[in-house]
């Protein structure tokens, strides 16, 4: 489609950016205890910053009698990043924590002979503190506990949800011009619109009573049931005609839809009956 074309071939990390609630959502959760991907500037920068390794500042000792962090400024992590970040410009929102340029720096510090995880997913705290320890997830924060109870409480949300909802949707509306019509013994008559949607995964035929009513005063037509294909929708058209006395007496009645086979799944839906008594 024409947005997959835009989201992939056009705009593509720009998604990340401006688009996607990752990020953002992200944000959200960060504490100084998370895990995330961090450059160690205190070893990357050390005294005199970073440089690039060249003659005389190539080796540990040698960077180290000048000042230099163990970053050589190649830039690999930025080139490999999707989302063309400088990483060593402390976290940003635009970062999705892939660990592309965690790859890339530690493949660099192994080729000078360098300790790994100058660029690492490690905590805020943990980079700030004077003696670093080694990363480790908390998840006894009461963010974390929170967050976690949230999450079971949507997820059973959504189960309940999935097993108790219904396997077929209907709407009943009354057909409101005219809203009843007097017939030539003096019947009234209503006039109804039965839409039945059917969420079921397979094909499934239904029938419709109104038990609250006399037997025959119930018209369909010339159908008796009605038999829908599974995410499509049927639409019945239904009349009701009472007597005056019965009419004047009748105000709602229940509609019943009932899938053929599972009467345990039948829903009623109450409507409304006009007459010209209730008229003023």
């Amino acid at each position: 489609t024409l947005s997959t074309y835009d989201a992939a071939g056009l705009m593509r990390e720009q998604i990340c950016t401006y688009v996607c609630p990752y990020g953002r959502f992200q944000s959200v959760m960060y504490e100084p205890e998370t895990l995330a991907v961090h450059y160690d500037a205190r070893r990357g920068e050390a005294a005199h910053g970073r440089a690039v390794a060249r003659a005389g500042r190539r080796t540990l000792a040698e960077r180290g009698e000048k000042g230099l962090g163990d970053c050589v400024d190649c830039g690999l992590c930025v080139q490999v990043c999707p989302v063309g970040i400088d990483i060593r410009d402390g976290l940003q929102y635009k970062c999705i924590s892939c660990g592309l340029c965690v790859d890339a720096c530690n493949g660099i510090m192994d080729s000078f002979g360098f300790p790994r995880g100058l660029i690492r997913y490690d905590s805020e705290s943990n980079l700030a503190a004077v003696s670093q320890a080694p990363p480790r997830l908390h998840w006894r924060s009461p963010k974390t506990i929170g967050y976690g109870v949230a999450l079971i409480l949507m997820s059973g949300l959504l189960a309940y949800s999935i097993g108790t909802q219904d396997s077929f949707d209907r709407a009943v509306s009354q057909v409101r011009q005219p809203l009843y019509v007097v017939l030539s013994n003096n019947d009234i008559r209503n006039r109804y619109q039965v839409r039945i949607t059917n969420k079921a995964a397979q094909e499934q035929t239904y029938t419709i009573s109104a038990p609250g009513i006399p037997a025959g005063a119930l018209d369909l037509g010339s159908i008796s049931e009605i038999s829908i294909k599974p995410g499509h929708s049927g639409l019945v058209q239904v009349s009701v005609r009472l007597p005056p006395a019965l009419a004047a007496q009748t105000q709602r009645f229940d509609l019943v839809i009932t899938p053929q086979g599972k009467p345990a799944d039948a829903r009623s839906e109450s409507v409304h009956f006009d007459s010209p008594s209730r008229r003023p």
